[in-house]
């Protein structure tokens, strides 16, 4: 479990990447441009070639993945929201202040599963009270 709160101040975009591993992440988001939250699978950096491409190049190949289910909600600039994401065996639920937004089962299991954490935005976005839990129980013999 992850809550985080989250504000745009300029941009469009606070994203939280979950499972960050190999340039790969699961990607939740709000979007003030679509007044929607997402969650989806992310690429960090879609062309990760160090040393052989220029910065613009690699600031226009970062972060993005196919959104895997949107719901719209009013997202504004300036307001805070305490977006919850729990993650638990392939089943991932994104509540916003207390609300449940999304759902989503990875029949597949196509999605990073573990990894680091992080934070994004195509502009200023402030987080603040973080918190990661695990629900990993350990039973001895």
């Amino acid at each position: 479990m992850c809550p985080l709160g989250s504000k745009i101040v300029d941009g469009s975009v606070a994203e939280l990447m979950l499972h960050l591993a190999n340039n790969r992440y699961i990607r939740v988001y709000l979007y003030d441009i679509d007044q929607a939250v997402y969650f989806g699978d992310g690429v960090f950096i879609k062309d990760n070639r160090p040393g052989s491409i220029r910065l613009g190049e690699v600031l226009g190949s970062m972060g993005g993945g196919k959104s895997l289910v949107s719901h719209s909600y009013p997202v504004k600039k300036n307001t805070w929201y305490v977006v919850t994401t729990n993650a638990k065996d392939n089943a991932y639920t994104v509540t916003v202040g207390g609300q449940k937004i999304i759902e989503y089962v990875d029949n597949k299991r196509e999605l990073s599963s573990e990894g680091t954490i992080g934070l994004l935005t195509n502009g200023h976005a402030q987080f603040d009270d973080i918190l990661v839990k695990s629900n990993v129980h350990i039973t001895s013999p």
